[in-house]
């Protein structure tokens, strides 16, 4: 994004912008970001901070984009967490006790060559709350959560 400084001068009207990504090296590009939050997108705005969540759509601008398949992705801030650890262990607690939960992993953002910081990468509830996948093969786990998840203990 060419812009990054009017983006976030505009993060508080939550409308999405396109951009390309680079994400473990493969590019994707038309994709569209957006600020997210209720609270803490005010929070940060009344703190004169600039480190949003954002909300990414591989298929906001074309509907056949996706990343391997996730169509939206949520990019937490965890500013409201000193241990960075509470939703990433919730969501694997949750998986591995059975419970529909998010993908979840820990990321470094870099904005066009500039280190950004952590952030908490958590799949778009519409794909987790239902796979196409396994619908179409008549079953009811989605085969690339299943892939991902921990082995239950015994």
């Amino acid at each position: 994004m060419d812009d990054w400084e009017g983006f976030l001068e505009t993060c508080t009207d939550e409308e999405y912008v396109l951009c390309d990504l680079v994400i473990d090296g493969e590019a994707y590009t038309s994709a569209a970001i957006r600020a997210k939050g209720n609270t803490s997108l005010s929070q940060v705005a009344s703190y004169g901070n600039d480190r949003y969540s954002f909300k990414v759509e591989f298929d906001h601008y074309d509907s056949t984009k996706t990343y391997h398949g996730l169509d939206k992705l949520c990019l937490n801030n965890i500013i409201q967490d000193n241990t960075y650890m509470k939703d990433y262990l919730s969501y694997r607690l949750m998986a591995a006790a059975g419970a529909a939960a998010p993908l979840c992993s820990y990321v470094w953002i870099t904005v066009n060559g500039e280190d950004w910081g952590l952030y908490l990468a958590v799949e778009g509830v519409v794909k987790w709350a239902r796979c196409p996948v396994a619908e179409k093969a008549g079953g009811s786990q989605c085969p690339r959560r299943a892939a991902s998840a921990p082995p239950a203990a015994a």
